[in-house]
């Protein structure tokens, strides 16, 4: 009798079972690694948005001098207000201030794309030339936990510096 060529045959079940662990493990490894991917895909999404604002406000008071020169739109921690001499006729015009004020009305507005978003506009005039500061601050909590090794909910972590900002200075 030939017992050899009897036992060569196939896998055995926990061959097979040991493949499906290693597999199974294998594959929680790149889906781990693709959550990942999406979340810091998601943090710099919002950098993005904070420098398309910073830009944008930078655009606004470019287009109104007299005004960013003027420091009126340096922000004291009190809202725009929206101006109604905007979007009706031409024989409305608005003054230079009612614009920064309306500018900076739409930015606040705009600023809630991003999570817990704030904007700073500092604008300073020394011999002649007029520096603008924007700042453009969002809460980053979820990219931030991600990369700082805290562990998900319902773990408790805490968290400092997750607020991400973006600075933009230039001159007028």
């Amino acid at each position: 009798m030939n017992r050899s060529s009897n036992t060569a045959r196939g896998f055995t079940l926990v061959e097979v079972l040991v493949a499906l662990i290693v597999l199974s493990l294998g594959l929680l490894g790149i889906s781990s690694l693709i959550l990942n991917a999406l979340k810091a895909n998601d943090s710099s999404g919002m950098r993005t948005q904070a420098i398309i604002l910073a830009n944008s406000m930078l655009d606004s008071m470019r287009g109104n001098i007299p005004a960013a020169t003027g420091g009126q739109y340096n922000t004291t921690g009190g809202p725009g207000s929206a101006t109604n001499c905007v979007n009706v006729a031409v024989s409305a015009q608005c003054s230079a201030s009612q614009i920064a004020n309306n500018d900076i009305y739409n930015w606040e507005k705009k600023l809630a794309v991003l999570p817990a978003g704030t904007g700073n506009i500092a604008a300073s005039t020394v011999t002649g030339y007029t520096t603008v500061t924007i700042t453009v601050q969002w809460d980053d909590t979820r990219a931030v936990s991600v990369f700082s090794g805290c562990p998900p909910a319902p773990a408790t972590c805490t968290l400092t510096g997750t607020t991400q900002s973006v600075i933009i200075q230039s001159i007028l």
